[in-house]
């Protein structure tokens, strides 16, 4: 409530130091995006967990890690995030954010927030030099508000107690990238034509919820309470790319509607304090969602998608990497249990804890093409060279039968020594139900059922063990090492790779020569295929497919059984950690952290059919850019092309990296923060955290597919970051005054250089195989350039309002107060090198009034 924030997890989350983001927020103006990569200490984005009184909203999707779900915020009593070394009780690592709702009381109670800012209070952040980069506009503030009222008191009074509260919110902003088509409405015009006159596209996030609690003390020793949100979520429309790095957006090729029209959440738990010492507890959850994106009413089905690889841009339609799974419609129900127990025995030095979770889900998922063909096309320069065609439309159903934890952690004091030790047993067992397969426009002819199928059936055993030691037997320094083994995160989609739907060739690409036939010949650059699309070999004016099992029931992927059953077969990274934490003065502390983790039990696929024999070496020469690594002009060795007879031969095999050679992957760093509240009002906490990645597989290329050694190790630099937050109450003037300050490393960069054939046929010998046009080839090393670091400053004016037994403080926030403007993401595509697509939201301010009675 005091300091500056968009009252969202990730932008409250995101301030402590270690914790990354792939979305830096100002304001909470992005609250319409699902998933914010949240992760700390090299963990994955993917084992970030958001529950409600420890039970989990999320989505099907994923590993676990997305949640359309939102906290209401004034109906939430306190939020707890844990970063490191956490407990038997939690499977996964990462960072954690458990919301803890408010019940009431025999004190009837209101609470109000209210929050807007439009454009008027906004400034302009966008340079000279930024044009000049091709920095098209900054995103702009149309208009922002949150309305979030709550209120609660007793039924019963000592017996029976409610709390409520509703959430309004609702962000609409300019997207400066965003590039207009001249051509845009022809359905005969292929080439893009940047209009010169600009538009102005939005983005537009609305997003409504209304929840309630009842609390029943039913006698001394016993409550129970039941919580229930109806939430609706809508990006209407949505134009962020899905790689927002790689890929310009168009207003040509926008979802015009990613939304969640039903997510609902409910909540029974119960618990039961038996004794001074006995604490039972338990709960149940149920969290049913639909999701969809683009439907086929809302876009022209007659428009055939084209990414053009020289701008880096979808146009016409959805294509190429504005979606890397496919072009498509998507609509998904999903519908989840999740249960948890306890049993907590306490004394003065002792506690011991043991306890069960468990879950129960089944998803149901349709793709349907985007266009009446299921195709997508890809350009070069307004030329076309590759076809993607689907398999689509399909469903996908996923059920799981149990994700059980059984879990028991005992934490003793002796003397100075604290111990806390753990052991977790996981069971985890899902299938896939009877599926068919009917025929779609590019599989005219397809019929195909697939009966019951096992998915993953893992069973594992994992330690926690920390301690805790009391340095100078004083209480005030404190030796801290910890080390833990976590599994991966999974969801109710997990292994989607598994389903036998999802293992058939369901996407290929072929190449295409629309110039192939002579001048005059109408057929040349009428951008149409002029080949039978239905074969898979290379006819007319296309190549052959990718996958020769395009369409048909013969599998694309062969799985290890091994690595989906059985004893110590799931993912896993083992957690280390060290640290000092020491009292400088009362009320202020600091500590010194190291932390290291490691990731085991990987997995690589080996296409059977083919062997590092069947590639070619070539070389490619980088151009001549005095921002690439020494001006440029290096030779880029050791790449490999497919053998032409290969083309199309596919038999992938997935098991674990282990059977082939080494694969490393980890990550290292260090933390130095402060908390301090030395005096009444005063809140000061952060510091700094710096660490790097290290992924290896040099053993393993060799030994597999393509040889190339090209970025086989990569060896990340030390980024590092400084966050810090404070808050001080004036006296007698009743004035707060709160800031939050980060400074974070940039965007690691890329540059995706499209090579032609001809410049790569020499050193090759012979032409790219399969007829491709070109190749696309990063030519720097990944984790080894950076864009610009951003420096963010938001400060908090409030000034409390007391009347009687009521509190008001009405506020001014100013985000961005310096009016930063590092760019968050650059175009990949070499041509347009480090062309900002988007910048810091500019500073702007957000009046609010906070009212407590």
């Amino acid at each position: 409530d005091a300091i500056p924030s968009g009252r969202l997890v990730n932008s409250l989350a995101t301030l402590i130091p270690g914790v990354t983001t792939n979305l830096q927020d100002v304001g909470g103006t992005d609250v319409g995006f699902i998933a914010p990569a949240l992760s700390i200490h090299g963990s994955r984005a993917g084992d970030f967990r958001l529950t409600v009184e420890g039970l989990s909203p999320a989505s099907g999707e994923g590993t676990g890690q997305f949640s359309a779900f939102l906290p209401n915020t004034s109906s939430v009593q306190e939020m707890v995030v844990d970063s490191s070394a956490a407990g038997a009780e939690h499977g996964q690592s990462g960072l954690k954010v458990d919301l803890i709702p408010r019940e009431g009381g025999n004190v009837f109670a209101v609470t109000f927030f209210g929050a807007g800012a439009w454009s008027g209070l906004q400034s302009n952040n966008a340079t000279p030099e930024l044009r000049e980069r091709g920095l098209r506009a900054p995103n702009t503030l149309i208009k922002s508000y949150d309305i979030n009222p709550a209120f609660g008191g007793p039924l019963v009074r000592d017996k029976l107690w409610f709390f409520t509260a509703g959430r309004w919110n609702e962000t609409q902003s300019n997207v400066g990238a965003a590039v207009f088509n001249l051509n845009a409405g022809n359905p005969d015009a292929w080439v893009f034509v940047p209009d010169p006159a600009g538009g102005k596209a939005t983005n537009g996030n609305r997003f409504r919820s209304v929840n309630g609690r009842v609390t029943w003390n039913v006698d001394a020793k016993d409550k129970i309470s039941v919580f229930y949100d109806d939430q609706t979520r809508c990006s209407c429309p949505w134009l962020q790319p899905f790689n927002a790095a790689a890929t310009i957006p168009s207003a040509e090729s926008a979802t015009p509607n990613y939304g969640f029209p039903m997510n609902r959440f409910a909540t029974a738990s119960w618990t039961s304090p038996r004794t001074n010492r006995l604490l039972l507890e338990a709960g149940l959850a149920y969290h049913t969602e639909r999701w969809h994106s683009v439907r086929d009413y809302e876009i022209d089905m007659t428009r055939i998608g084209v990414f053009e690889q020289s701008l880096g841009l979808s146009y016409r339609g959805t294509a190429g990497p504005l979606h890397p799974a496919c072009f498509c419609l998507q609509n998904y129900l999903q519908s989840m249990w999740n249960l948890r127990g306890s049993a907590s025995y306490v004394t003065g030095s002792h506690a011991l804890k043991i306890g069960v979770t468990d879950g129960w889900a089944n998803n149901d998922r349709f793709l349907g093409s985007s266009n009446h063909w299921g195709l997508s096309y890809r350009f070069n320069n307004g030329v076309p060279n590759l076809i993607t065609q689907t398999a689509i439309p399909y469903h996908t159903l996923s059920k799981v039968r149990s994700d059980l934890g059984l879990f028991a952690q005992d934490k003793w004091t002796i003397r100075r020594l604290t111990l806390n030790l753990g052991v977790r047993f996981d069971d985890f067992n899902h299938y896939f139900p009877p599926q068919r397969l009917g025929p779609g426009p590019n599989v005219p002819h397809r019929d195909l059922s697939f009966p019951e199928t096992p998915g993953t059936n893992w069973k594992d055993v994992t330690p926690r063990m920390n301690a805790a030691y009391d340095l100078f037997g004083n209480g005030k320094t404190a030796v801290k090492a910890s080390l833990n083994k976590y599994l991966a995160g999974v969801s109710v989609t997990v292994n989607g790779g598994a389903n036998p739907v999802s293992r058939l060739a369901n996407s290929v690409t072929r190449s295409w020569n629309d110039l192939l036939h002579p001048a005059g010949d109408p057929r040349r650059g009428n951008f149409v295929p002029d080949c039978d699309l239905l074969s898979t070999t290379a006819n007319g004016e296309c190549g052959a497919m990718s996958n020769r099992n395009f369409g048909n029931a013969t599998p694309s992927a062969t799985l290890d059984p091994a690595i989906f059953n059985g004893w110590g077969s799931r993912g896993y990274n083992w957690e280390f950690s060290t640290s000092v934490q020491h009292e400088v003065v009362p009320r202020v502390s600091i500590e010194v952290g190291h932390f290291r983790r490691s990731y085991g039990n990987l997995t690589v696929t080996d296409n059977l059919l083919v062997a590092p024999s069947d590639y070619s070496p070539y070389s490619v020469t980088a151009p001549s850019d005095p921002r690439l690594p020494g001006g440029g002009g290096y030779v880029l060795s050791g790449l490999y092309d497919l053998n032409p007879n290969k083309v199309g031969q596919v038999d992938n095999y997935t098991t674990f990296a282990k059977h082939y050679g080494k694969l490393i992957d980890g990550w290292s760093g260090w933390d130095f923060t402060v908390n301090a509240r030395p005096g009444p009002g005063v809140l000061l906490h952060g510091g700094a955290s710096t660490g790097r990645s290290i992924t290896d597989r040099c053993d393993l290329v060799t030994k597999l597919d393509n040889p190339s050694q090209l970025y086989c190790r990569v060896e990340g630099a030390f980024l590092t970051q400084l966050k810090f937050l404070g808050t001080y109450t004036l006296p007698r003037v009743d004035v707060q005054v709160s800031a939050t300050v980060q400074s974070i490393p940039g965007l690691a960069l890329a540059a995706n250089y499209v090579v032609p054939n001809a410049l790569v046929a020499p050193s090759l010998g012979r032409n790219l195989s399969g007829g491709a046009a070109n190749v696309t080839v990063n030519l720097i090393e990944p984790q080894s350039t950076f864009g610009d670091r951003v420096n963010q400053l938001d400060v908090r004016l409030g000034k409390v309002l007391r009347f009687g037994r009521a509190r008001a403080v009405a506020s001014v926030d100013v985000f961005n107060v310096l009016n930063a403007n590092p760019v968050l993401a650059e175009n990949f595509a070499y041509t347009l090198w480090r062309r900002p697509q988007s910048i810091l939201n500019p500073r702007f301010a957000r009046l609010s009034l906070q009212f407590d009675f």
